[in-house]
């Protein structure tokens, strides 16, 4: 390069060449040193970031494992304790007292009755329900309801939950998906009876009961539907499963319904207050107030449902719990209803206990 009279202008010497030269040669020189001696160990022991570990997987909890995680508290499930050893301490929260009173030992259904089912996808509002939508028996008929749905229904009698005479001629309380329950028409008089699914309203149905061909009781016309017989006994449905006796429902049960529920008595005053909350149908709300609840053994307890949905409370981890409903069941609490839970037979211990319609809805019973 040349000024504009020609004459060179020089941008370095070659004392500044050297120095730079010199520079650069102690860098790499430097850097030889320290990664020659070390290359082997860089070779063999790669940056974390380089290297994908597989981890194992960690040992399975010592809890219950369910859908809803390990209960705490729990441990591995023990064989079932008699009920003639009385414990000193907390029970184990699985352990049902093998010979409880409340407790009805499964029976036989016998031969399946006139089938009615719930069809699969009927919680579906719009959908069909009922198959047949209306079913014709004769009085004295039993009713075989299978749920072939993937959520749990109720067959129950009246125009929906906010009808007077709701359940006042069958019940089938809580049919979980798969399950069966069975309805006794002995004590049903004839007539056109409308029937409804609690969990979900929109599902309806009718069920026309004809005489009987060994009818002791002539009746000119069929009673009006809703009229329950003065002195029914008060269960003719009995259910699949067996729901756990420890509960008394505030609302008086089905009088056709067959249970080892024992009629509905006098409430008398309240127990101590177990609430389910508004909104808690909602997954990830609050469910119970409180959500560990501890009472004494013998104490009764009085369940609100301030939710807008019906609920239960029920014991067990969840429907998938073998041990669900076996120390007790409210079975469905209705929008501002009640219930209450007798713990003269639960032993003293830890119970978790879920709401069917929402197994989400999760709490815990101590008894003391």
């Amino acid at each position: 390069m040349t000024t504009h009279d020609e004459s060179p202008i020089i941008r370095t010497s070659s004392k500044r060449m050297t120095k730079g030269i010199l520079i650069v040669a102690i860098t790499l020189a430097f850097g030889t040193a320290i990664l020659v001696p070390f290359w082997q160990s860089m070779m063999h022991n790669a940056p974390a970031a380089s290297t994908l570990k597989h981890e194992e997987p960690p040992p399975l909890a010592t809890g219950t494992q369910t859908s809803i995680g390990n209960i705490e508290g729990v441990t591995k499930q023990q064989p079932k304790s008699n009920a003639s050893v009385t414990t000193g301490g907390a029970a184990a929260p699985a352990q049902a007292p093998a010979q409880a009173p409340a407790q009805a030992p499964a029976q036989p259904a016998g031969p399946p009755g006139t089938p009615l089912t719930i069809l699969e996808g009927s919680s579906v509002q719009g959908n069909p329900s009922f198959d047949p939508a209306t079913l014709t028996v004769k009085k004295g008929d039993k009713i075989t309801v299978t749920n072939k749905d993937t959520l749990p229904h109720t067959v129950t009698s009246g125009t929906g939950p906010t009808d007077p005479n709701n359940a006042k001629q069958f019940d089938t309380s809580i049919i979980e998906a798969g399950a069966t329950a069975d309805i006794d028409t002995t004590n049903i008089n004839p007539g056109q009876y409308p029937f409804h699914c609690t969990v979900h309203p929109y599902m309806t149905g009718k069920l026309v009961v004809q005489p009987g061909s060994n009818a002791n009781v002539t009746t000119g016309s069929a009673p009006a539907p809703a009229q329950a017989p003065a002195q029914a006994p008060a269960q003719n449905a009995t259910s699949a499963q067996a729901p756990a006796q420890n509960a008394t429902s505030a609302q008086a049960p089905a009088q056709n319904a067959t249970s080892a529920q024992a009629p509905a008595q006098p409430a008398g005053p309240p127990g101590t207050p177990l609430t389910i909350l508004e909104g808690s149908s909602v997954q990830g709300n609050p469910s119970f107030d409180p959500a560990t609840l501890t009472v004494k053994k013998g104490d009764k307890i009085t369940v609100t449902n301030k939710d807008t949905l019906p609920h239960t409370v029920t014991s067990g981890t969840g429907p998938t719990d073998p041990n669900s409903a076996k120390q007790f069941d409210t079975s469905i609490i209705e929008a501002g209803a009640t219930a209450d839970i007798e713990t003269t037979n639960i032993n003293p211990g830890q119970y978790p206990f879920h709401c069917t319609v929402h197994p989400y809805m999760t709490g815990k019973l101590v008894v003391q």
